[in-house]
């Protein structure tokens, strides 16, 4: 699922993007089917075009309200969540955020998605009772 950069380096510790990380669920559960893509960041020459369109196909990843996926940037904890949650046809649970200290700091889009994954133990908070929703 996982592969090293072209120069032969790995880089555990840099954040994973939001097209690497289409690329690790692509290759997890072997999509291979695309759709056209027509965001304003994703050019057809750039390695990360056919991973966004298979995971735009997929259903999982979207795009924003201005034409763009940003396939650069890192993927942030709720973004992630979202993600897992779509795969595995989850249903919405937002009250599990509840717990957390910075609850008031989940977008809404983001707490029925988080919930759920956090319920079913995909993905946890931080030991001081976080979940930090926009940190990579």
């Amino acid at each position: 699922m996982v592969s090293g950069y072209p120069d032969g380096s790995f880089r555990p510790d840099s954040p994973v993007t939001r097209a690497e990380f289409a690329a690790m669920v692509n290759n997890a559960y072997k999509f291979v089917d695309s759709s056209a893509v027509t965001f304003g960041d994703v050019k057809s020459d750039q390695w990360f075009a056919q991973t966004i369109a298979q995971a735009v196909h997929a259903g999982y990843l979207g795009g924003y309200p201005n034409n763009t996926v940003k396939p650069l940037a890192p993927i942030s904890r709720q973004e992630a969540a979202s993600v897992l949650f779509k795969l595995k046809t989850l249903d919405a649970d937002p009250s599990a955020v509840a717990k957390f200290a910075d609850y008031s700091k989940f977008p809404e889009w983001s707490k029925g998605a988080v919930g759920s994954v956090v319920k079913i133990g995909i993905i946890g908070g931080y030991p001081d009772n976080t979940f930090r929703p926009f940190n990579p």
